[in-house]
């Protein structure tokens, strides 16, 4: 960078930049400033760490929080005559230390929980601001100017790799929230109504499985034809064999089910159906039964239901493991014709309500429903004896994007197996996430680079972006990549690139599209050429 265009903002705008940006940071990253310097270990400081941040907009949030001190860290450093390979990495070092330190004195905060994807897009934000000072000195705020910075080789492949981190980074929370965590195991299991009575349901509850494996379909209708397919197997985690009137685990890892009544009576296991005075309930907490399916992130259930009434909303509890009717680790109800399931974790909450599932249309009526659900961290299949289709709900990524980039949907809101919606929520997470990367492979100036390295790029960008991010989102869970969604991805990608291309653009040559024609870069024109004439 010459002399003419290596300008530098004011000594005293450099500084305020500089200062506010650093007080800020530690205003909003150590505040409430009430430190409990216990003792601590290197193991326990390390121990504190985790890896996601509190949601996705945290991200962008954290980049755009370290943008003003990267600016004017780097606009002090420059004005003592560094070459820019210097400023570049002491600015990602201060950045990198910064974050650091902050991150570490989080673990002595109370309700602060310090983060790896923090520090690494902290220093990411820092190393934006170093990127606004070169615009600003070269005033290369117009379209051009910043094509010409943006399209060197260096700058792209940087970019790439920043936008590739956030992108995996991104993928890799949301199929975090969608597993089983923060399970409470001092919960109860209750058949028929929640722990405080408010929520009963009447009818007939035949027997209750749990394995902490997602079944194939064909294993789970064995299941369903044979409630002990499983009796032997070490995945099978309970066994309540209702319908024999039998209250014991025949697993022999949970407790028995007692009655609860009302009157606080306990009557025999022949009073049936449940009439809404009467339910069942653990006489322990089911704490084997939660850590396992918690741990696996996954499960199988499979139960009987035989409804008095179709007309039972709350949802009526069938079968739920809660404190209440505020908090639960799951919840399988009745609402109407719907069976409606809640599952505790990251993305639904303590309540499983943000969103809660539902497979309408399931009860008519006409007798008992043998209901098998499979979650396997990424998705909710039901299977049921009424039905030779199963029906489904992939959570990740399209309704896990959806719920975290739109939290006004509200505490309540529902998600069922209607294919369309699904389909439009995964599309609407691609298009979101793989904008920019089709934005850059149809940037003209990429055109002008040797053809090895343009192709090479194309081919890591259009094949690997989509397979990382496939991988990303199933690594988590360590479920086996969906070789649809890394189509979908792919030809996404291809679609939007195309569709933001303008027309005249698409039509020119890669030296016409770039802004550069042979004369033009000759430094000769049309008049000078009739000049010469």
């Amino acid at each position: 960078m010459n002399a003419n265009t290596k300008r530098l903002p004011r000594k005293r705008f450099v500084l305020v930049v500089f200062v506010g940006g650093l007080l800020f940071i530690l205003y909003t990253t150590l505040n409430p400033f009430s430190f409990n310097f216990a003792a601590h270990t290197w193991r326990d400081l390390l121990a504190g760490f985790v890896f996601l941040p509190s949601s996705v907009l945290d991200f962008l949030c954290n980049i755009l929080l370290f943008i003003p001190f990267g600016f004017g860290l780097a606009a002090l450093i420059d004005g003592r005559g560094w070459s820019s390979q210097r400023v570049t990495f002491a600015v990602a070092v201060c950045g990198f230390s910064l974050t650091l330190l902050v991150e570490t004195l989080q673990n002595f905060l109370p309700y602060r929980q310090p983060s790896v994807t923090d520090m690494l897009t902290n220093t990411a934000g820092a190393l934006v601001g170093l990127g606004c000072l070169r615009s600003w000195q070269t005033r290369s705020w117009t379209p051009s100017g910043l094509s010409s910075i943006l399209s060197g080789p260096g700058v792209v492949l940087s970019g790439v790799a920043v936008y590739v981190l956030v992108l995996l980074l991104i993928a890799y929370e949301l199929a975090a929230g969608a597993g089983l965590s923060a399970w409470d195991a001092s919960y109860e299991l209750l058949v028929g109504n929640e722990a405080g009575g408010e929520r009963p349901w009447l009818g007939t509850i035949g027997d209750v499985v749990f394995l902490d494996r997602a079944l194939s379909l064909d294993e789970a209708h064995r299941l369903l034809e044979d409630p002990q397919a499983f009796a032997l197997s070490d995945e099978l985690r309970a066994f309540y064999p209702l319908a024999d009137g039998g209250l014991q685990d025949k697993s022999g890892q949970q407790p028995a089910l007692v009655w609860h009544t009302e009157e606080g009576r306990s009557p025999s296991t022949g009073e049936w159906p449940l009439d809404g005075s009467d339910w069942l309930v653990s006489s322990g907490a089911v704490s084997d039964l939660s850590r396992s399916l918690q741990s696996s992130s996954q499960f199988t259930l499979r139960l009987t239901a035989n409804p008095t009434t179709v007309d039972q909303s709350g949802p009526a509890r069938l079968v739920t493991n809660s404190g209440g009717t505020e908090s639960r680790n799951f919840t399988v109800g009745q609402d109407g014709t719907a069976l409606v399931v809640r599952l505790r974790n990251n993305m639904a909450g303590d309540n499983g309500t943000s969103p809660q599932s539902a497979f309408p249309n399931l009860f008519d009526g006409s007798g008992p429903v043998k209901l098998g659900l499979i979650f396997d961290g990424l998705s909710l299949t039901l299977v049921s004896s009424n039905s030779t289709n199963s029906r489904f709900i992939e959570y990740v990524p399209g309704i896990t994007f959806l719920d975290a980039l739109l939290p006004f949907l509200g505490s309540y809101w529902r998600v069922t197996d209607e294919r369309i919606f699904q389909w439009l929520a995964r599309l609407f997470f691609y298009v979101c996430m793989l904008l920019p990367l089709s934005f850059l492979l149809t940037r003209p100036e990429i055109r002008r680079w040797p053809k090895a390295p343009a192709l090479f790029l194309y081919l890591v960008l259009l094949l690997g972006v989509p397979l990382l991010l496939e991988l990303a989102m199933v690594y988590p869970l360590g479920r086996a990549p969906r070789p649809l969604n890394i189509l979908i991805a792919m030809l996404i990608t291809i679609f939007v690139g195309w569709l933001i291309t303008p027309r005249h653009v698409r039509r020119r040559k890669p030296e016409e599209a770039a802004g550069t024609v042979p004369w033009q870069a000759d430094g000769d024109g049309p008049d000078a050429a009739q000049d010469r004439v």
